[in-house]
Order: structure tokens, then sequence, then C-alpha cells
């Protein structure tokens, strides 16, 4: 399914919310560099990240959070789509220097690490493995995941091996063509505007930008819905908590899917049963804050999940053109799943009601609540202490899988009921 997207300068919502997301950030107001437009490569180094995709430079040299050793280091966003699940790619040829949890280097042919972060690396690129420009690395993680200080972004850095400083994006590392030298300012180069030519050795460049890739990691909304044009601004009082009968959740559609895991369920002869419709599962360790996946089309040694348990949620990557019928999921009436501190994914069991009061016996300890609209591809979100109008999640339904957001240093058991 592919989500429809809008430019940056056609929506002034869109540019309010670039500009919310830069000034969280960078702990400042974004010192604007010149006005200059989307630029493509003609020489140097390509964005990491699809062909054709435009990505806007957030946080530029010498920010709050780019110093020390890292201050030509780059944060970028993306314009024409959402940045979480963006497929990252490698900008050079060469070989991976470091893979952590959250980062990955690549080293090239002139000793320079290229650096990225805040994305989840795919499996397989361990300290030595060879890669070529325009290869797959991985995917960007969500707001509030891998370090990314709530944000959403890629960070891009060209760092020495002698001394591990940064290089500035200038000359034989211009980006996208464009030399970015550092002259010491606040921000430098923030507000810039580029186009990926990011495309591997010798292979065509499409006549489109390719979709992006849809995925579980497409991050919960941080910034407001669209705001209406006119008139004052919604109130900021929260509705009432009241039931609110919706169907349990059964169907899956092509994409992704959030939804609980039936009770006793077999992995392997559930997700086998749907006949390669379903290619891949995914669960969250809560105590690791990681993904573990299944997939058929995987070898044995790839698949880290091998059982899940009553009462968990899932992701599902369906790729039939049909809906699918999903088993309800059957979970005890009294179901009280232990949450900790941090990103928590599991499912509600409880009859469909407003999110405020499902969360009620928890509601002390809780940041954020998001559900997954399957229909949209897209995250509905909810936050005690954000006005009304930014909360777009109202309803929990039957059966579906939820991330709850603890406060750090907590564990408490959610009754659901």
């Amino acid at each position: 399914m592919t989500v429809p997207t809008r430019r940056l300068r056609e929506s002034p919502v869109q540019r309010l919310r670039i500009a919310s997301l830069a000034l969280l950030l960078i702990l400042g107001t974004l010192a604007g560099a010149d006005g200059a437009g989307s630029v493509r490569a003609s020489a140097g180094v390509p964005l990491p990240a699809e062909f054709g995709s435009e990505w806007v430079v957030i946080a530029g040299y010498n920010t709050y959070s780019h110093t020390s050793h890292d201050v030509d280091a780059l944060d970028i966003v993306r314009l024409d789509g959402p940045t979480a699940g963006s497929v990252v790619l490698s900008p050079v040829v060469g070989a991976v220097r470091y893979s952590g949890g959250d980062c990955l280097s690549v080293e090239d042919g002139a000793g320079l690490s290229h650096l990225l972060c805040h994305f989840f690396p795919d499996p397989g690129f361990e300290r030595g493995t060879q890669v070529v420009a325009g290869q797959r690395l991985g995917v960007v993680a969500p707001d509030g995941f891998a370090g990314n200080n709530g944000i959403a972004h890629i960070h891009y850095a060209v760092h020495q091996d002698s001394n591990g400083r940064t290089l500035p994006f200038s000359w034989d590392y211009a980006l996208e063509g464009v030399n970015l030298l550092n002259s010491g300012a606040w921000n430098e180069h923030a507000n810039r505007t580029f186009v990926s030519s990011n495309l591997p050795i010798g292979a065509p460049a499409p006549n489109a930008p390719p979709a992006q890739d849809p995925g579980p990691l497409e991050a919960p909304e941080a910034s407001p819905p669209d705001a209406p044009a006119t008139g004052a601004p919604p109130a900021l009082a929260v509705p009432e908590p009241q039931p609110i009968e919706v169907a349990p959740v059964q169907a899956l559609t092509p994409g992704w899917n959030l939804v609980s895991w039936p009770a006793e369920a077999s992995l392997r002869e559930t997700v086998d049963g749907f006949n390669g419709a379903v290619t891949a599962v995914l669960a969250f360790e809560a105590v690791g804050q990681r993904y573990r996946i299944y997939s058929a089309f995987l070898p044995d040694a790839a698949n880290t999940l091998d059982r899940i348990g009553p009462g968990a949620a899932v992701w599902l990557s369906v790729t039939s053109g049909v809906a699918l019928e999903w088993p309800e999921m059957g979970a005890p009436s009294r179901f009280a799943p232990r949450l900790s501190g941090g990103f928590n994914l599991v499912a509600w069991t409880g009859p469909s009601r407003s999110v405020i009061e499902a969360i009620a016996p928890i509601a002390q300890w809780v940041e954020s609540v998001h559900s997954w609209d399957a229909d949209t591809q897209r995250f509905r979100s909810y936050r005690p202490d954000a006005p009304s109008f930014l909360n777009d999640l109202t309803t929990l339904r039957s059966g579906e899988g939820v991330w709850v957001r603890i406060r750090s240093g907590i564990s408490v058991s959610w009754s659901q009921r």
C-alpha cells in the first residue's frame, strides 16, 4: 500500500511540523542558512536514502547535539513522506567498520568512516562486511527509539580514523554535489533541502521516486494533525471517558498490521496457514527494547522469534491483495500484562473503550499510547499531557496491539477489563 505524500512547500502545516521537530532536537531556534532549494548530486556523496526522496537538514553543524568530535554532523528528516520507516542506504562503497544497536559506519576507500545513526540496521552487517553504494542498510527508527531524542531522523557524519573527528561535507565529500563548508556558525546549513541521487553503481535511474518502504517502524505522530485553516484553536479540554462499541480486530489488510496474538497459537503453524500471505512476524522485547522476527522466507538461523505468549501483540506483514481473517485472541478475561519503563508492545484484551478509561489504572505512569491504523499505514497517538487537538487516538479496540510508553524506572501491571 502506498501512502499519499505531500511536498513540504505545499503545506503550511508540514512546514510547522518540520520547524517544531528542529526546535525540539537542537533546543534552540533554527539559524537559517541561505535559502537554497533542492539540489541533486554532480559529485561528492549522495544522501543515505532512496533515489528521488527529498530531505531537509534540521540540525546542522555546531549545534547543541553536534559538538566536540561531531561538529560537522547533520541531522536530516524526510519531506516527501514519513521519516520513520524510510530505507537507509549506504552512501559509499566500502566495508562495515562498526555496527551497533542503532548506528552503522561504512569505511570508504580513503579510510574515512561514514557514520549513520538512529536507525535499525538489517541483520547480517558485521565488521568487515562489504557493501556497495545504494545498498540497503536498514530503516529509520520511530520517534523515541534508537537514541533519536524523540524525533525520527538520520544522523550522518564522516569521521577521520586518525583522530575520530568529523570532516565537513565539502569538496570530495560534498553532499549531493553541494559544498557545505564549516565556518563555525551555529546550526550552519540548517533548512537546506536535498533530493537523493543514491543508486547502486550501474543501476538505471527510475522515472519516478520509489515508494517509501512501509513497515512497523514508522513513527507515532509527534506533531498535530492538520489544524483548521481559520478560526480559534481547538479547546484544550480532554473529553470525558466513555465506552465505545467497536468491532473486534480480525481482518488483516495488505501492508503492516498490529494485532494481538491468539492465545497458545503455534507460531509456525499459524503463519504457514496463510500460504505465504503473511511474510513476517515481529514481536517487541520490552526488556531489551528490541524486535525479534520470524519469517518462513528466512533461514532458521536468521529467525530470532520462536514462540509468542498469550496476550502479546505482534506486527504482521501481509502481501496478499485480499483482506485476511485473523483468529480472535481468546485471552483470559482478566489479562494484566507487566509493563516496564520504556516502550511496551502489548495487546488490549478488554472491551473496546476510550483510551482514557482503558489506561486509567496506570495513567500516572503513562507517557504515551500509540495504535496502528492498517488502512492508512500510520500511527494514532495519545499523550496525557498533550492538548486534546494533538491526540488523534481516542479508542482502543478489543484485540488490537498497542504501544504503551511507561516512565523510566517504573514496572507496573496493566489490569484490562
